[in-house]
Formats: structure tokens, C-alpha cells, sequence
């Protein structure tokens, strides 16, 4: 009992401070838009047939996304320097108050900015793990990253109202997911990311023998980040060393003979939508 009541107090000090696939060479990919297809955006000329563009914008569409998962065995100072090249601030200030106190960071950047975005993240020997594609429709979530399964599981973690939460959740997975709000001016989608448990539906359910479980969300997690059509966004552990039990460290760094590996979800909307102007 002693033993839990110390940690409680070291957590709550350090919060208020502040299936696995093979990895490949991060320099194999790009992203899905192209300068020459830019540049043709930028000047052809309309027809005569063309559609009045603001009478297109308002069509509905389902939003449509790279999303690639990404890792880094770089040291802090390298990928500390990898941030310096996105805007911080697109998060509203509690949720990135919130972002920090968990152990995570979330950023946008500008496409344009990406050549030299990718040397630094090159510099720090990142690769891809995975790299999908997909379509999401408004509030209909799905999973982007998740944590080993563990038998026993302490999770703490402080919410948007500056609450500080903690818990043993027993035999568990930590999920990360990806849901979408609809559209906000200037042709910005916002995402909204939120961390989830899934846990067995009994004792002798291991995710394996039943295929059957209940989820539960963080109570007042989540991040909402509103992003461009030549924008991407990138989430992924804090800077600073905390502890194992906080959301960021469980989701986002991981731990293999010794070496510290770091996570990243980089998110960038794809141009399907030929109805945003430039």
C-alpha cells in the first residue's frame, strides 16, 4: 500500500511538470501530391463549362488520408531538432498543455517545408513501420496505433480539465484512434485523436481463444487538430524522460534489447478533393 502511494505521488509531481510490421527505408515513399500537379492547379485556365468553385466547395466528401507510422532510434537533441520545423500551437492551448503533461507532442507542418523536414527526420534514421491509406467518414474512428497487450496494466494520465486519473486496468491494450469532425474554414479538416483501453471480455480471454472485448475511452482525452490540404500532422512522445505508466510513454516508445525505439503518426490529408483552391 505504501509502495502504491509513493508512485501515485512521484506521477503526480512529474504529470504537473509538464501487429507489428517490418520496418522499411523511410527515403522509399513521399507524399501523394506532386509540384507538377501544383503547378498545373495553379494555372489552367477554366472552361467554359467549368462549375462555380465556391458551389463545389460545398459538396460533402469523405476525407481521405495518409497515414504512416513511423520510427526512430535517433538521440533526444536529433529529434528535439525535428520538431523546431513544426507549429506547436495548432492544438488549442488546454489540449496542448494536456499533450505535454501526458508524455506526447503534436504538430503541423507545411508542405512546402517538407524537403528539408525530411533530411532532419533522415538525420535521425527514422523508418516507416507502416503505411496505409484511408477514407474516414465524420466520427467514425479507427485504430492508428496500439501497445502490446499486457496482463497488468497502471495508467495515469491527465485529462482536459486538469484532472489527474489513475488506475490499474488489469490484462489490456492502450489504442491510439483517428476520428474526423468534419470540415472547418479555409478547407481544413479536424481530426480528433483520443486514447482508448480494449480490454477481454473475461479472465480467460487473451484476445486469441474469444474474439471479444470491451473498449473504454480515457474519460476527457482527446485532441482535436484541424489540418490543411498541403499540411501534415505529426503526434508523437515528448521530449522529456517520464514515466512508463503515463499515456505517452506506453503508446509512442518501446523498448528492444536495450534500445529505446520512438514512435511517431504522421498524418497528411490526400488531394482527391479538387475542390479546395490552392
Amino acid at each position: 500500500m505504501k509502495k502504491a502511494i509513493t508512485l501515485l505521488c512521484m506521477l503526480v509531481l512529474e504529470i504537473l511538470s509538464g501487429c507489428k510490421q517490418p520496418a522499411r527505408q523511410f527515403g522509399n515513399w513521399s507524399f501523394p501530391w506532386s509540384k507538377s500537379t501544383q503547378e498545373k492547379t495553379t494555372t489552367s485556365k477554366p472552361s467554359s463549362n467549368a462549375r462555380d468553385p465556391h458551389q463545389e466547395r460545398q459538396t460533402p466528401v469523405i476525407n481521405n488520408f495518409n497515414v504512416r507510422i513511423l520510427e526512430s532510434t535517433g538521440t533526444q537533441q536529433c529529434l528535439q531538432n525535428t520538431w523546431s520545423y513544426l507549429d506547436e500551437s495548432s492544438p488549442v492551448s488546454k489540449d496542448w498543455q494536456m499533450l505535454q503533461r501526458n508524455g506526447l507532442r503534436c504538430g503541423i507542418g507545411q508542405f512546402s517545408d517538407w524537403p528539408t523536414f525530411k533530411v532532419q527526420l533522415d538525420k535521425c534514421g527514422m523508418k516507416v513501420r507502416n503505411d496505409i491509406q484511408v477514407a474516414l467518414g465524420p466520427f467514425n474512428p479507427i485504430t492508428l496505433l496500439s501497445d502490446k497487450y499486457r496482463s497488468e496494466r497502471t495508467l495515469f494520465y491527465l485529462d482536459q480539465n486538469g484532472k489527474i486519473h489513475g488506475r490499474d486496468f488489469g490484462p489490456s491494450v492502450l489504442e491510439f484512434t483517428l476520428m474526423t469532425a468534419g470540415r472547418v474554414p479555409e478547407g481544413r479538416v479536424r481530426m480528433i485523436f483520443s486514447p482508448k483501453i480494449v480490454k477481454p471480455s473475461s479472465s480467460l480471454d487473451r484476445f486469441g481463444a474469444a474474439k471479444t472485448s470491451t473498449e473504454e475511452e480515457l474519460e476527457n482525452f482527446n485532441v482535436m487538430v484541424d489540418v490543411g490540404p498541403r499540411e501534415f500532422a505529426l503526434i508523437g512522445p515528448s521530449n522529456k524522460e517520464m514515466a512508463r505508466t503515463l499515456v505517452g510513454p506506453q503508446l509512442f516508445l518501446q523498448w528492444s534489447k536495450g534500445q529505446k525505439k520512438s514512435l511517431f503518426v504522421l498524418i497528411s490529408p490526400l488531394e482527391f478533393e479538387k475542390n479546395v483552391a490552392p
